[in-house]
Parts: structure tokens; C-alpha cells; sequence
């Protein structure tokens, strides 16, 4: 069994079809003097030709996707355009008076290179963009064809090393079931149109393109992100039993789009998404959110450090697209295991514990400053909420509060208008803030505990350390002590209290959080229908009492087992619950 990261939920058993990306061999050619401005003018009909191809990809792809799902290409116009790619190759033709496929090829080694270096998963990915649209360019040079998934027959799981956005377009054609991939992450744009399409898909498998054949069988389970080859005959039957289960519970689910989070005795609860990509905006509507509960901006950072204009360009797009629903955009979470070359971040030995979060934004007012006002003007056009990442207690908040204070003031005395009752609030992911959560309460208006930092910093367990990751416990008694102590806080302070990370999605968790009190839980936004049914299937009084009783154990499993119970209890009894709520 392989594992990696699960992209877009579902179960499939299917047959291996192995995908390679066809690479144009390039040679160097030296040119003559009376050939550089045929070069020139041959490089720009490519990027042109290029721009029209990705412009009809993007017709066809939005007339498949879910209907206000934008297809993904909008990075891939910003490359044609740019002056540091399209811009050096002319000018690398006209100085070296070399081919310009050669030039090209040359390019993108260059940017893959650096790209990896760069400890950002994010911007990893982003090479895959740039090498789709570097290719096509290669291509149009040499007048060769995309490669397709013509002969890929029927009913595959697609594996590959990694995909691009244009390359999804074949999928369309019904022949893929399932996606498994050896690198990528799920923020790259081609795993977000898989989920919108509701393909199964798992990335970061490492090693299944080595171990499998094409026409070999697979399980590809992407509710856990699991691959099983070779399974056995019973292995099979099972999981054809689940994937039938699964795609019924799949019809049943689209159901409840509509509909409010509302327990069996109407107690309301908040199902909110999160989000890092701009492309991902509409997932709120197809999932049938109440919107962005966790809008991440560290995306905007990875290549360059943007300006003010480019961010607000992006949060007033939000602000617009959300219109009355509430999203919330937490200021630069930097640092740790996001780092961001261009801020000039030194390596160090513990980044985990050193400069990243709300400490890097304070250590850096000038862009601290940038990012607030970008953050305050979008406030003007719709319920933009603002939030603090990795507060640790007072002292930082009230610094981070003097900076926004003095953010207004300036936007004030030039007249630029924004929200001056913008809700702020503060994520609590480390006990210390937990553990003050009273007095911050009294200085802001939300809390959003971020469950993966919380139970890492907790238990001093780094949540990517494959030798450990069995020490990383969701219901260790010290996690959910600190969670009950920061819904109380909140409770007591009368400010709203929801939720953020992994824990939020898991609809096994669900009781447990409806019962501590949470007001909202911030999801993956495949995960908003099971979550939203997992709460119509509960009774909120009820629930309460129990985790009450649940809290007392001080053993996880013991936890684990007691939900289960309740979970299958409530499922026997109700089932998916259509009623026209409250």
C-alpha cells in the first residue's frame, strides 16, 4: 500500500494507465545574423498561437466544469505576458542569436531548478504551469502536436508523475475514473479542476509509477489517500461494495447543497471553507457553504512579494464574489514549513519555533502595513473579516492591533474608504494562547482555532515526520482540554468561536465539536456536504451532554470508538436528512 495526499474525495477500483508528458527534443542551433528577426517573429506567433490554444482548452474545460467554476488558465496568460520569461527569451535571441525552442528549454531548466530548491510546496507546483505553457510554446516552434490520451481506453486510473491544466481536458472525455500521481500537492491548479469534477484523486505517492504496469489493478481509496496494488480478490469485492456506497452517498450528499447546517432540534452551525487560490472562490456556492472561513494569502508571496494594488485586486475580488457572506483573510502566515525566499528569511534550525506567523509580519511592518491596507480597502465592498495568525499572547496582539489602528488612520486622512467595523480575530494554535484565550477574547471579535498547529505545538509532534506521525492524535485529552478552554473563553466573552484544519473535515469529528460549542467549522470544500450531514443528523442538546462525558476519558481510542458509535447511531436513525430545516 502506497499513501500520499487525498485531492478530491471517492473510492474506485480500476486498471493503470500509465501517462508521460511528451518532451520536445530541442537542439542548440547558432544563428546568423540575417535570421534573428525571423526568430523573433517565429517565437512570438508561437506564444500567440499558444494564447489561443489555452483560450479554446479553457471554452472547453468551463463547459464541463460545475457552472461558475472558472478553469484555471489565468497564470498561464500572465507567463505569455510576462517580461522575465517571454520578454528574456527575445531578448537571449537577439544577444546570443540562438534558436528560440533552445532558449526556451534553456528557460524553464533554469526556473525548475530554482524552484525546487525553495522549501514551498506551493511554489513547486507553480513550475508545473510554467512547463505547460514553456512546452506549448516548444511545440508550436516545431510544429509537433499535445500529446493525448487518445489509447488510454475505458475505465482507467490515470498515474503519472505530475499533470498540468491542459492536460485535464482529456479527462473529460469520461475515460479517466481516478487520479494517482507520484509528486504534486493539492494546490496545484489542475488538482483543483480534478476536484471540481469530482475525480478521485490522490497525490504525492512517491513511487507508484515504479511499481505498477499499465493494465495492472488498483485501489485507489482518496477518502483516506491510499493506493492498494495487486489486491486480492476479496480486497476487491470490499472496495467495489464501497465505491458503490460511496457513489450513492454521493447523490444523496448533492442533495443538501441547498439546504442549512441545522442539527435534528435546530441548532445552527457555520460550515465555512478555506481556501488559498483565487480559482477556488466559487467552491463556496457549488458546495452550498455559508462561506470563506480561512482564506490563506501566502500564495500571493511565492514569487514575488505583490504590492498593494495586486493584493487588493485579489481581496476585492473575494469581497465582490462573496458578497454578503462573511470571508475571513488571514494576514501572512510565512515561516515554519511555508518559506518565502523573496522576504529574505534566513534558514533556521528550528523554523517551527522561530520567525514565521504574525511574528514575521511584525518584524517587517512595511510589508505588514502593505497587506492590512490591501485587506481594509477590499473591507468596503463586501464582509471581508481579517485575522491574526500564531498569536502567543497579548503583547503580540496588541502590537498587531497598534499596526492596524495606524493602517486606518493613514487610509482615513487620504480619504480611501473601507469598513471601520471590519470584524479582526486571532487563530489559537498554540496553548499559550488557549490558555489566555480569556483576556484575548476582550480584544477581539472572533476566534478560529487552528486544530493542525494546535495538536503539533501540544504534543511536540511535527505532523509531516513520517518516523513520529503516529504520536499526532486528534483526540489526545491535552488537545481537546485546550479546545474546550478556548470555546468557553469565547463563550464567555461573547465572540464567535469556529474551528479551521483537519480536524474540521472529518465528519467522524463532527459530534465532538457541535458538542464542545464550536459556532462554525472552516472545511476543504469536497468536505462541506458530508460535515453538513453529519450535523442534520444529530441532535444538539443531546450531543452536548454526551461529549461532556466524552471529555472525562482520558483515552483517545476509547474517544474515537465512543463517536463511532454515535456516528452510525445517528446515520441508522436519520440517514441523510433532507427536511426543510431552520
Amino acid at each position: 500500500m502506497l499513501r500520499g495526499t487525498p485531492v478530491s474525495p471517492g473510492i474506485v477500483v480500476g486498471r493503470v494507465y500509465k501517462y508521460r508528458r511528451g518532451f520536445s527534443v530541442v537542439k542548440r542551433i547558432k544563428l546568423r545574423s540575417a535570421e534573428v528577426k525571423i526568430e523573433v517573429d517565429k517565437f512570438r506567433g508561437a506564444c500567440r498561437q499558444a494564447g489561443v490554444e489555452i483560450t479554446e482548452i479553457e471554452k472547453t474545460m468551463l463547459r464541463q466544469l460545475p457552472k461558475g467554476q472558472p478553469a484555471p488558465f489565468e497564470a498561464h496568460r500572465m507567463l505569455l505576458d510576462d517580461p522575465a520569461f517571454t520578454g528574456r527569451v527575445e531578448r537571449e535571441i537577439k544577444s546570443r542569436r540562438l534558436n528560440a525552442s533552445f532558449l526556451v528549454r534553456e528557460l524553464l531548466d533554469e526556473y525548475e531548478k530554482k524552484f525546487a530548491a525553495l522549501d514551498s510546496p506551493l511554489m513547486r507546483e507553480r513550475i508545473n504551469d510554467l512547463q505547460d505553457v514553456g512546452g506549448r510554446i516548444i511545440r508550436n516552434l516545431k510544429g509537433e502536436m499535445q500529446p493525448a490520451l487518445s489509447d488510454a481506453g475505458e475505465q482507467v486510473i490515470l498515474v503519472a508523475e505530475e499533470l498540468s491544466p491542459s492536460e485535464t481536458t482529456n479527462l473529460l472525455k469520461k475515460r479517466v475514473i481516478g487520479l494517482a500521481t507520484d509528486s504534486g500537492g493539492p494546490t496545484a491548479h489542475w488538482a483543483i479542476v480534478a476536484r471540481a469534477l469530482r475525480i478521485p484523486t490522490v497525490v504525492g505517492l512517491g513511487s507508484l509509477r515504479e511499481r505498477t504496469q499499465n493494465g495492472d489493478l488498483i485501489i485507489l481509496d482518496a477518502r483516506r489517500g491510499t493506493v492498494l496494488i495487486d489486491p486480492s480478490a476479496a480486497q476487491v469485492k470490499r472496495y467495489r461494495s464501497l465505491e458503490r456506497d460511496w457513489r450513492e452517498e454521493e447523490r444523496s450528499l448533492r442533495g443538501l447543497r441547498s439546504l442549512p447546517a441545522c442539527t435534528r432540534d435546530g441548532e445552527r452551525v457555520g460550515i465555512m471553507v478555506n481556501m488559498e487560490m483565487p480559482e477556488e472562490m466559487e467552491t463556496v456556492k457549488e458546495y452550498g457553504a455559508d462561506g470563506v472561513g480561512l482564506f490563506r494569502t501566502e500564495f500571493l508571496f511565492v514569487e514575488e512579494i505583490p504590492g498593494e494594488e495586486e493584493q487588493f485586486r485579489i481581496y476585492k475580488e473575494l469581497a465582490k464574489r462573496m458578497k454578503k457572506r462573511p470571508a475571513v483573510i488571514r494576514t501572512l502566515d510565512a515561516g515554519g514549513d511555508k518559506f518565502v525566499s523573496k522576504l529574505g528569511q534566513d534558514r533556521e534550525l528550528n523554523p517551527f519555533l522561530g520567525l514565521r506567523g504574525i511574528r514575521l509580519c511584525l518584524s517587517n511592518r512595511r510589508l505588514f502595513e502593505t497587506q492590512l491596507r490591501a485587506i481594509l480597502r477590499a473591507s468596503h465592498y463586501g464582509n471581508i473579516q481579517l485575522m491574526f495568525p500564531l498569536i502567543s499572547g497579548l503583547a503580540e496582539l496588541r502590537q498587531a492591533l497598534e499596526v492596524l489602528e495606524h493602517t486606518r488612520q493613514q487610509l482615513a486622512r487620504k480619504k480611501i474608504p473601507y469598513n471601520s467595523d471590519m470584524q479582526v480575530g486571532v487563530m489559537i494554535e498554540v496553548p499559550a494562547a488557549a490558555l489566555v484565550a480569556t483576556a484575548l477574547a476582550r480584544l477581539v471579535d472572533f476566534f478560529s482555532i487552528g486544530s493542525n498547529d494546535l495538536i503539533q505545538y501540544t504534543l511536540a509532534v511535527d505532523r509531516g515526520n513520517q518516523s513520529i506521525s503516529y504520536l499526532y492524535e486528534p483526540l489526545h485529552p491535552a488537545v481537546l482540554r485546550l479546545i474546550d478552554m478556548t470555546v468557553r473563553a469565547a463563550k464567555e466573552g461573547g465572540i464567535h468561536v469556529s474551528i479551521c484544519g483537519e480536524m474540521a473535515s472529518d465528519p467522524a469529528l463532527v459530534p465532538l465539536l457541535v458538542g464542545l460549542g464550536l459556532d462554525s467549522l472552516s472545511v476543504s470544500p469536497a468536505a462541506v456536504p458530508a460535515v453538513k450531514q453529519a450535523i442534520r443528523s444529530m441532535e444538539g442538546r443531546k450531543t452536548r451532554k454526551a461529549v461532556q462525558n466524552i471529555l472525562s476519558s482520558d483515552d483517545p481510542e476509547l474517544i474515537r470508538r465512543q463517536l463511532e458509535r454515535r456516528v452510525r447511531a445517528s446515520r441508522r436513525k436519520f440517514g441523510v436528512s433532507y427536511g426543510k430545516g431552520r
